[in-house]
């Protein structure tokens, strides 16, 4: 009976070793260059505005065709001086967390079809980064490997 259970748990730690080192999250989903109008891109990003408020906002496109940031932490360290006015009013208006990190910027979104108390633009523009930022950490990026996944091309 020992013998079976040490077999057992000898197997179950093997196959939680297995499971963890298969385990390859992409932190940063950016696969190709973002060109509107051309292969599966999806949308109509201005790349070039993005570029104008520095490199850390470089565009890049994720497998299926959406907008990322190809260096999502700079984006958003860049983000919070740049849009300190739209950030503070969006804070005062609806309770947001008093940090903006990647785990807190869900809180950060705004109605912005409605009536916008502040900066109107500003709040809009930062809207639109925030758009690009959340497909910059999509779940998809971040779940186990799966065989299905597996492509001959890849190899």
């Amino acid at each position: 009976m020992k013998r079976i259970v040490g077999v057992v748990l000898a197997a179950l730690i093997a196959l939680t070793l297995i499971a963890i080192n298969l385990y390859k999250p992409i932190i940063h989903p950016c696969t190709q260059e973002y060109l509107p109008g051309t292969g599966n891109i999806k949308g109509n990003v201005n790349v070039e505005k993005w570029l104008a408020y520095g490199e850390e906002f470089a565009i890049g496109a994720d497998v299926d065709g959406y907008a990322v940031f190809k260096d999502p932490e700079a984006a958003l360290k860049s983000s919070k001086s740049i849009f300190a006015a739209a950030i503070a009013d969006i804070r005062a208006q609806n309770d947001a967390p008093s940090s903006l990190t990647k785990y807190t910027y869900q809180y950060y979104y705004v109605d912005v079809t409605g009536d916008i108390h502040g900066n109107a633009k500003e709040i809009r523009e930062f809207q639109g980064f925030l758009d690009i930022y959340e497909n910059s950490y999509s779940e998809y990026y971040s779940r186990p490997f799966s065989f299905v996944d597996f492509n001959l091309h890849d190899i």
